[in-house]
């Protein structure tokens, strides 16, 4: 109930210390958590030891299955690189980066790494059995490289299997932004309106964006319909998210004015 004037107050001075006891000091903190029962702190201490580690910026497409996250991965990056399915059943986590060439590396819990096939029949897909680890494949595409940004593709978080959802949830929570895919046919159910409040929100996500889907699959009379009514939702339940279109019609575009609408003009927003 004391309000205080902190321009009076003496602060100490910022110190800077050497990297490793940054990462000492981490790793105590982390411990410091657990024994005194603050797991909900948890998220902010993986994105603090997400950031010491990378120098890249991550962005997770997250959102339940059969929403389009794959796909719109692969026309960011203008290849098909990633396995594309109606079937809540992605097995691992993918994260997109730059490289000289097509190459796919299979990283374990255990820090273990091992290259893959990067034949079109061997590329990451999806499979009954959950692994523990994550796929990294490199391609060489300019606008990554460019950008400094690399791409997540997360595990279906409306799927019956809890632990594919917890893993998402674990790759959210290490991100710099995350945007939500939202099919324009099946568009915003109670259990995205739960994800979007509980994991995304409550991560500790700074950057959110919903992207509609496969509005070239709703008729053209209600596209208008289909995008006012994402807007009023996402208004509700996330505030501070924005709304992205992946189509880019000229009528979408005169209808919602602040719409970033279109694979250029989302690769040109995730760029700023």
């Amino acid at each position: 109930s004391t309000v205080i004037d902190i321009n009076l107050i003496d602060l100490p001075k910022v110190s800077v210390i050497s990297q490793e006891k940054l990462v000492l000091a981490l790793s105590e903190s982390r411990t410091l958590l657990r024994d005194c029962a603050l797991e909900d702190l948890l998220p902010w201490w993986r994105r603090i030891q997400s950031l010491l580690e990378t120098t890249h910026y991550d962005v997770a497409v997250a959102g339940e299955f059969s929403r389009g996250k794959s796909t719109l991965i692969n026309k960011l990056i203008g290849a098909e690189i990633l396995t594309v399915g109606d079937l809540p059943t992605t097995a691992m986590p993918a994260r997109v980066r730059f490289g000289e060439s097509n190459r796919i590396w299979l990283r374990e819990r255990d820090g273990r790494r091992q290259e893959v096939d990067s034949t079109a029949s061997k590329k990451p897909e999806h499979s009954d059995t959950l692994q523990e680890g994550i796929h990294e494949v490199e391609v060489p595409s300019s606008w990554l490289k460019e950008s400094g940004l690399q791409l997540i593709d997360t595990p279906g978080v409306g799927s019956l299997d809890g632990a594919r959802s917890s893993f998402a949830t674990e790759v959210i929570s290490v991100s710099d932004a995350t945007l939500v895919a939202v099919s324009a046919t099946m568009p915003l159910s109670l259990t995205e309106k739960s994800f979007i409040e509980q994991e995304v929100l409550g991560g500790a996500i700074p950057r959110i964006a919903v992207v509609i889907t496969r509005l070239d699959q709703v008729g053209e009379e209600e596209r208008v319909q289909v995008v006012a009514h994402i807007y009023e939702k996402v208004a509700a339940w996330a505030p501070s998210a924005e709304v992205w279109s992946t189509y880019d019609s000229q009528t979408l575009q005169s209808e919602t004015t602040d719409t970033v609408a279109g694979i250029p003009a989302i690769k040109k927003r995730l760029s700023e």
